[in-house]
């Protein structure tokens, strides 16, 4: 048994180190994409993302045709892809960038001290959704975490659109407080609130009325006894929704530390409640 299990292990470890070497492709993607969004440039974020999601189907696809498709070549079409996409976007846009050392050293000071806050966020959040599903796995068995990743997949439907819509929020956030000072970043944040607040109130009605119907359609009909499971994921959505206005409005006023202690307190609450429970 440990044998035929060591086949598995080295590809385990190749593909680690594959993704070790892709990541950082991907990341400077990312940092294209929001460079795109602060300097307002929407279509050149669109075109950054259909040029590089093209290449990579292109890729997958003459993978296939060659026969050597696999976890692995997959992997790295989507790094060259990447790498190629980026690699153009910084040809074209090298006039933004300038090495000064002089600065280096008072930069990563900077990034540290505005970055480590996010990063912290950021795990404290990933650590908050991923650990839900493992305790319904715990508390309630496997039928229910099933049906919680259901629920979740139907309430995903609206990402695109949220996600979306937050590439914007702190581009427009950090325009308004530098120049309307805290009253006009404080509109802003109101505005963005309000509107937000009004799609994902109409996407909980929807659900409210025919989530039903779409587990049904999606998953089959046992699983129409997870709806009220449904309307709870679009209520907590609802809530969540509320709270990216004032995330976004924290971050450019440089006090991510706040969202920090928002999300680790959000986080030791839903481990309180379910332990209790």
């Amino acid at each position: 048994a440990v044998a035929a299990q060591i086949p598995s292990l080295a590809a385990s470890q190749s593909m680690i180190l594959l993704l070790a070497v892709v990541a950082p492709f991907a990341m400077f993607r990312e940092l294209a994409r929001r460079m795109a969004f602060a300097h307002f440039n929407w279509m050149e974020a669109f075109v950054i993302d259909v040029g590089i999601a093209a290449l990579q189907v292109g890729g997958l696809i003459a993978l296939e045709l060659a026969g050597v498709l696999s976890a692995s070549s997959a992997l790295l079409a989507v790094g060259v892809a990447t790498a190629c996409g980026g690699g153009v976007w910084l040809y074209l846009n090298r006039r933004q960038f300038a090495f000064d050392r002089g600065r280096l050293r008072q930069d990563i000071r900077d990034h540290w001290t505005f970055g480590r806050w996010l990063c912290a966020e950021r795990v404290t959040a990933i650590s908050h959704s991923n650990s839900v599903p493992w305790l319904v796995t715990l508390f309630s068995g496997l039928a229910a975490a099933g049906g919680l990743a259901a629920c979740h997949s139907i309430v995903s439907a609206a990402n695109p659109l949220l996600m979306g819509l937050s590439n914007t929020l702190l581009p427009r956030a950090s325009r308004s407080l530098a120049r309307g000072g805290i009253d006009g970043l404080w509109r802003e944040l109101a505005h963005t609130a309000i509107f937000l607040a009004v799609g994902a109130a109409l996407f909980a009605v929807a659900l409210a009325l025919m989530g039903g119907t779409a587990l049904q359609i999606a998953f089959g009909t046992e699983f129409i006894a997870f709806w009220p499971t449904l309307n709870v994921l679009s209520a907590t959505l609802f809530i969540g929704i509320l709270s990216a206005a004032p995330d976004y409005g924290l971050r450019a006023m440089t006090r991510p530390a706040v969202n920090f202690a928002a999300s680790l307190v959000g986080l030791c609450i839903t481990m309180v409640l379910m332990f209790a429970w």
